[in-house]
């Protein structure tokens, strides 16, 4: 699999992010709102209030809150868990036959 790359997440599509924010960790989901704000933190908090419970939303802004600026390492982390995490999402609703 390529490099991660905000660019890649921001391309996504709403449905997409839909089905995989409720897999990632709150952490991720966090820190990738903390390293882009106006790329696409907004995006991910529309996303998260229309299709996460209000527990979870509570949950996010308690980590934000708590945590520090991520370093660019985290930043890195984060954006390959959410890709990684949206590929194997792909690979179960569209798996390759043998």
């Amino acid at each position: 699999m390529q490099e991660a790359c905000m660019f890649d997440i921001m391309a996504l599509p709403e449905d997409e992010l839909r089905k995989v924010l409720p897999k990632v960790s709150i952490r991720i989901v966090s820190r990738l709102i903390a390293s882009y704000p106006r790329a696409i933190g907004r995006t991910l908090l529309d996303v998260m209030s229309r299709s996460m419970s209000p527990c979870a939303l509570e949950m996010l802004k308690e980590e934000m809150c708590a945590a520090r600026l991520p370093s660019l390492h985290q930043i890195r982390e984060a954006e390959n868990e959410f890709l990684h995490t949206l590929h194997n999402e792909r690979t179960l609703r569209n798996p390759v036959s043998v």
